[in-house]
């Protein structure tokens, strides 16, 4: 599975945010894929209460904002608007979040993922050259989470045509291979006789 930690973390230095995390979300429901810099316990408060009332997350997925396109908290809510929502006075100020910015996706089987980042209480406003780099880096999130799934599925990998669909070298695909019967990098690489950085190396390509 893709290292979600070494995503959000690479996210949070590259963006000077306090905060990083991703899930999937449908309908009402949402889970946890990673949490960077959060606790679990508020995690679990924004999940089971306040996430449907953020005002942030219900105008990302009002449909207003196409799929893919990062937004800012102030991009969609007005500041006397937050200020005066539950969300803002009992959660958001008590977490010290400050400026946000967020994008959903469509994740394979329907739901979708949405990808947060929060900067901490007074920190500057994102700026518009920010978040085009963060546009690019969401579309490889994306990419990543259609692989795993197509590896992860019922019966063994189709590889060609995973490999055709994705832009796999040959030596990309005996990899993937290699670690679906092998289970680990280090396995996959000794069989095909790989050192075990180069055999890194093109896992971070996948």
């Amino acid at each position: 599975a893709p290292n979600w930690t070494q995503v959000l973390a690479r996210l949070r230095r590259g963006l000077g945010a306090e905060v990083g995390v991703l899930m999937t979300e449908g309908g009402t429901q949402c889970a946890k894929i990673e949490l960077q810099g959060g606790a679990d316990s508020a995690w679990s408060d924004y999940a089971n209460h306040y996430m449907a009332l953020d005002p942030f997350m219900l105008a990302l997925r009002s449909g207003r904002v196409p799929l893919g396109r990062v937004r800012t908290m102030d991009d969609l809510v007005p500041a006397r608007a937050r200020a005066m929502s539950p969300y803002h006075n009992e959660f958001w100020r008590r977490q010290g979040i400050g400026q946000e910015a967020g994008v959903f996706l469509a994740h394979p089987g329907g739901v979708r993922l949405h990808l947060s980042i929060s900067r901490g209480p007074g920190a500057r406003a994102y700026l518009p050259e920010e978040l085009m780099p963060l546009e690019i880096y969401v579309r490889h999130i994306l990419r990543a989470l259609r692989l795993q799934q197509a590896v992860q599925g019922p019966g063994p990998p189709d590889l060609d045509r995973l490999a055709a669909r994705h832009g796999l070298t040959p030596a990309e695909t005996r990899l993937v291979e290699a670690l679906c019967q092998l289970g680990t990098l280090r396995a996959a690489a000794d069989h095909l006789r790989r050192t075990h950085n180069t055999a890194r190396a093109q896992l971070r390509s996948v």
